[in-house]
């Protein structure tokens, strides 16, 4: 016979096994999609979005990516599309 207490119960998080790889619920933290590059492939247009190389249709913390182009990228997530931006590089001098 098990018996469980109820503040045992409240400190594990149980975790539906039927649940798909992308899901996030409201509780989990906030991800900030940052695209690093874009790269013209012989297969296809690439993008490196939070350190993982995509392509169309891939998805990324629960947002799937549309469409790359050269300069950004179309996502989609929970029905609305955005859109991320290559930032200009700045170029340094050094200081004498």
């Amino acid at each position: 016979m098990l018996i469980v207490s109820p503040a045992w119960c409240d400190s594990i998080r149980f975790e539906d096994p039927t649940r798909p790889l992308e899901y996030r619920d409201a509780e989990q933290k906030k991800v900030k999609l940052t695209l690093q590059a874009i790269f013209n492939k012989p297969e296809g247009k690439k993008a490196i979005i939070n350190g993982r190389l995509l392509k169309n249709g891939d998805l990324v913390h629960g947002a799937r990516v549309v469409e790359i182009h050269d300069k950004y990228v179309i996502y989609e997530w929970n029905g609305r599309q955005g859109r991320l931006t290559l930032r200009d590089s700045i170029k340094l001098s050094e200081s004498k």
